[in-house]
């Protein structure tokens, strides 16, 4: 159990340039990220990177960004007038059939059942 409670050995600016992810991914979400891009974007390691966000939101990174694409589309079904196709193109998800699984995997509503 020593293991679970390791802090992993990450710098002080390294843990702040990876709390900054959430909000540079937010702002660029109709790019596709990948771990590379991501620690050359951040000049940390894409192990660093790995790291970090399994640390500070116990999650990876490609789960983590899906959330944060995922909670952005929710965000604009409801709020705004776009369809699920451009809520997709808006949120970085080129596929319409595997943007609505899994969205109905976590929010159990449809996209389609979002728009008034």
């Amino acid at each position: 159990s020593d293991i679970i409670n390791k802090k992993p050995t990450l710098s002080k600016s390294e843990l702040s340039k990876i709390t900054s992810l959430r909000s540079y991914v937010i702002n660029n979400l109709e790019i596709s990220f990948t771990i590379l891009k991501l620690s050359r974007y951040f000049g940390i390691s894409p192990k660093k990177l790995q790291m970090g966000v399994k640390y500070l939101y116990g999650d990876s990174v490609g789960h983590y960004i899906l959330s944060l694409r995922m909670s952005h589309a929710k965000h604009l079904l409801i709020t705004a007038d776009f369809n699920v196709s451009e809520v997709c193109d808006r949120v970085g998800i080129s596929s319409r059939s595997y943007f609505s699984k899994v969205f109905k995997a976590r929010y159990g509503k449809l996209p389609s059942e979002y728009i008034h």
